[in-house]
């Protein structure tokens, strides 16, 4: 007989929003400004019912809202908590500036509507699906027009004051599209979260600048896609001009959100065959991917010395095992050498397995393991899952010790010192010595197994809770040394967050041997991860290779 499911009281989700303004006031009340203050003290004015509302919009898609399609059991006299919204700033009438702004307002609305809509001045649209009715209306209103024809069907009321609940979620969250969905998935018990002290959480932003420079570029990034919404060269180059100098300090999540910007618009340009304005943009910032589109658009346009430039400096200092492939291989390509692409090399060297060719009921893993089974093989399809689980078991205390991590908020499943290239080093040191505590296999094969037992089901991103990942753990710490296990999970700890993927697909052993395998199928490719970790994993002595498949 199973679990009954957890049943949430009916106004849980109001219980979390306080929560989460009071952590944001206890951990941010040295730099709060008016903008924030000022919000929490209107909206702890109102009364239980429209905080409820508001809540309920806040928990919602969109800014536009039709107030007869929200009616909730526990809040029992809506009308009079929507005058209370409307009275107190915290809803208005819609407010129509583009093209944009009109499309949020047309999703409101049925497909029925719209063609009443287009009716009601002698427009028939009796075929047509969402797409051609939202296309027709454009065509047939200005924006004000249109605003007035669909609220005359009926009542639209805005939310109001959604910079300031954004800055609220950017405090709590630590980036400004928060999901407070994540509290429910934690009290229903759909996961469970490592436990921590209140009182030791830490802010992650040291000033109000941070947060605000963070807003700005998460302003622009909006910006952004609405320019491309509406294809207009002229704002997309206005959005690009408003990122005109991007600090190389950013914090983890500003480099997301300049990253985002930056690839977007540099593919852009590249589709729109404007190479000079995707160099400038992808040349913004050292990120990993755009170095890599740049080099790529600086060779289209002729410019190898430049590119050879850009590519020494990514061999001098590779972000990514991504990086270090790219750049070895095109100084090559560009020093006019004859080559192969090292993924090419290790593809041709590799053996070949004779499989008969998938159904579509199994995937090529698992005919492949079928036929090492029937070699006498135990196995199983680990791929990154075995390694990342190992990493996680071992560092489990290293990764989310609320003394040395940046832990912030109770949902919060990786910590924001992970995600940053600036404490990466600092942090790879403490992994590093935590690791040499271990003087036996033993030892650390109790370690494993013991937080296995500890922390059973709790969320932690590098650990696949596997109904057997026991049995895989027993069989890896059974065939591999100390020595191996050490070095495969160091170099995982140079940049976790990174470096976790690539690694073979199948682990198949018996009583005496065991092999990693990187299948791949006749139309399959190597990434650079994947040599990556096959070149790193034989150099420490681990029995890896690529698997070449042949259908019989």
């Amino acid at each position: 007989m199973g679990t009954p499911p957890i049943r949430l009281h009916d106004t849980y989700y109001h219980d979390n929003f306080l929560y989460v303004l009071a952590h944001v006031e206890r951990l941010y009340a040295s730099f709060l400004t008016p903008f924030e203050t000022g919000f929490l003290s209107d909206f702890r004015a109102l009364s239980i019912s429209a905080q409820c509302l508001y809540i309920r919009m806040a928990n919602r898609k969109g800014r536009f809202f039709r107030p007869s399609k929200l009616v909730y059991t526990e809040i029992k006299d809506t009308a009079t908590a929507w005058r209370e919204l409307q009275k107190n700033g915290f809803i208005s009438s819609p407010v129509v500036n583009d093209e944009w702004d009109a499309l949020d307002l047309v999703r409101l609305f049925t497909v029925g509507e719209l063609k009443e809509v287009l009716k009601s001045v002698g427009v028939e649209a009796k075929k047509a699906n969402r797409e051609e009715l939202i296309l027709l209306l454009f065509e047939t209103f200005t924006l004000p027009k249109m605003r007035d024809r669909l609220l005359e069907l009926e009542e639209v009321v805005e939310m109001a004051k959604l910079e300031q609940l954004e800055m609220i979620r950017l405090f709590f969250f630590g980036h400004p599209w928060g999901d407070m969905s994540q509290f429910v998935i934690r009290d229903i018990g759909n996961a469970k979260f490592e436990t921590y002290d209140e009182e030791l959480f830490k802010p992650q932003f040291r000033s109000y600048d941070e947060v605000s420079q963070l807003f700005d570029l998460h302003q622009q990034y909006r910006a952004l896609k609405r320019a491309m919404l509406l294809e207009d060269e002229a704002l997309i180059d206005e959005a690009v001009g408003a990122l005109t100098y991007v600090p190389e300090n950013l914090s983890p999540v500003a480099e997301s959100i300049v990253k985002k910007f930056i690839m977007r618009t540099g593919k852009w340009y590249e589709q729109n065959k404007l190479l000079e304005r995707a160099a400038i943009t992808y040349s913004r910032h050292s990120l990993p991917e755009s170095r890599e589109r740049l080099v790529r658009v600086l060779i289209g346009l002729g410019k190898k010395d430049d590119a050879k430039e850009v590519l020494q400096r990514i061999a001098a200092e590779p972000e990514t095992h991504s990086e270090w492939l790219f750049a070895s291989d095109q100084l090559v390509k560009l020093s006019g050498k004859k080559q192969v692409l090292t993924t090419t090399r290790v593809m041709k060297e590799a053996p070949e397995l004779i499989v008969p060719k998938p159904d579509g009921s199994l995937n090529i893993e698992e005919h492949v393991l079928i036929t090492l089974r029937e070699q006498g093989f135990e196995g199983a399809h680990t791929e990154n899952y075995i390694w990342r689980s190992l990493f996680g078991l071992v560092f489990w205390e290293e990764l989310y010790s609320q003394e040395r991590a940046l832990i912030h908020q109770p949902l919060q499943r990786v910590p924001v010192d992970l995600q940053d290239r600036r404490y990466l080093k600092s942090r790879y040191q403490a992994f590093e010595h935590f690791f040499s505590v271990f003087e036996s296999k033993q030892q650390l094969q109790e370690k494993v197994f013991v937080t296995m037992q500890a922390k059973e089901n709790i969320v932690n991103p590098w650990v696949g809770w596997h109904p057997d990942l026991a049995a895989h753990m027993e069989a890896l710490f059974r065939h591999l040394s100390l020595e191996q296990l050490k070095e495969i999970s160091l170099e995982m700890a140079r940049n976790p967050l990174e470096n976790g993927t690539g690694l073979p697909d199948l682990f198949v052993w018996n009583s005496d041997e065991y092999h990693f395998w990187e299948v791949k199928s006749p139309t399959d490719h190597l990434s650079a991860h994947q040599v990556f970790w096959i070149d790193f994993m034989k150099e420490h002595g681990v029995k890896v290779e690529v698997l070449r498949i042949v259908y019989n």
